[in-house]
């Protein structure tokens, strides 16, 4: 294998280690988000029973 390959192979994963990253990035943002407007949602129903 020459370098050449070795050296276009290592760029190719890479840059798929990069998407990956990305999507990973994507995907703990959307859960944070998710956990944010779940505990918002928890928050107001417990002081809807607070009212009762």
């Amino acid at each position: 294998m020459s370098r050449k390959t070795i050296v276009a192979a290592l760029k190719d994963t890479y840059r798929i280690l990069d998407e990956r990253k990305a999507q990973f990035e994507l995907m703990i943002q959307a859960l944070e988000h998710e956990d944010g407007t779940l505990e918002g949602e928890l928050a107001g129903s417990e002081e809807e029973e607070d009212e009762k």
